[in-house]
C-alpha cells in the first residue's frame, strides 16, 4: 500500500510537472528544461527502486546484486534497511553469502551532484529468498570431512554443506556421541536450524548416526 502511495504521489508530480512546463513555456522561455529536468529528478526519487538478483559480493554494510538481467546493483545497507529471511523471519546481515538470491526494494542513492543513481540504491528491505529457518531433515551419506563440517550425499537434495556449531547435539541410538565420532561413510540423519538452499548449507541442530547397512 505505501509503495502505490508512493507511485501515485510521483504520477501526481509529474503531471502537475508537464502541466506546468506548458505553462512555463507559454510565459517564458528563460529555463524550462532546467525546472522540467528537477521535477523529473524528484519525481525518479519518490519512485521504489525493487528487483531480484544474486548476491555478488559483501564489503562491509554494501552489496553488490547481479540482477535477473545481468546488470550489477550496488545496494548500500542504511540504518533503515530490514533484513528477512524467505518466509519472512527476521535476518542479520551475517547470514547473507554470495550466491544467495535476494529481493531488494530501496530508494535511488543521490550522488554528491545531485542526480539519482540507476545502478545504486538505499535498501530499505532485503529477503533472502535462499535462507530459512526450518526443522529440515536430511539423510545421506559423509562423503567429506573437515574440523566443524562435512559434506552429506542426501537421497533427494544432492551435496549439501553440513556445519557444527557448539549447540550441535549428536547421537546414536541412545547414546550421546561427539563430532570426532563421525566418519567418512557414515550414515546420518540431520536436523538442520538454517538451510541456505542456494550454497546448499546447514546449520546442523541435531545428528543422528544411522546403523550401517553392511
Amino acid at each position: 500500500m505505501k509503495i502505490i502511495k508512493t507511485v501515485f504521489a510521483a504520477s501526481l508530480i509529474l503531471a502537475c510537472t508537464l502541466g506546468a512546463s506548458h505553462y512555463v513555456e507559454a510565459k517564458s522561455t528563460e529555463r524550462p528544461l532546467s525546472i522540467v529536468n528537477s521535477i523529473k529528478e524528484k519525481v525518479k526519487s519518490l519512485l521504489p527502486k525493487q528487483f531480484r538478483g544474486k548476491l555478488k559480493t559483501i564489503s562491509g554494510s554494501v552489496l553488490t546484486v547481479t540482477t535477473n538481467e545481468n546488470k550489477d546493483i550496488i545496494v548500500n545497507l542504511v540504518k533503515e534497511t530490514m533484513l528477512k529471511r524467505r518466509f519472512g523471519a527476521n535476518s542479520t546481515l551475517s547470514e547473507l553469502m554470495v550466491g544467495d538470491e535476494l529481493a531488494v526494494v530501496g530508494k535511488r542513492h543521490k550522488g554528491t551532484d545531485g542526480q539519482y543513481s540507476e545502478s545504486e540504491v538505499d535498501a530499505k528491505y532485503i529477503r533472502d529468498l535462499s535462507i530459512q529457518r526450518r526443522n529440515a531433515v536430511f539423510t545421506g551419506t559423509i562423503t567429506t570431512k573437515a574440523d566443524s563440517s562435512f559434506t552429506l550425499q542426501t537421497v533427494s537434495r544432492g551435496l549439501q554443506n553440513v556445519y557444527i556449531s557448539s549447540t550441535t547435539t549428536i547421537h546414536e541410538k541412545d547414546k550421546v556421541k561427539t563430532y570426532a565420532d563421525l566418519a567418512v561413510g557414515d550414515k546420518v540423519l540431520v536436523k538442520g536450524e538454517l538451510w541456505d538452499r542456494a550454497n546448499t548449507k546447514i546449520d546442523a541442530k541435531k545428528i543422528l548416526r544411522l546403523p550401517s547397512s553392511k
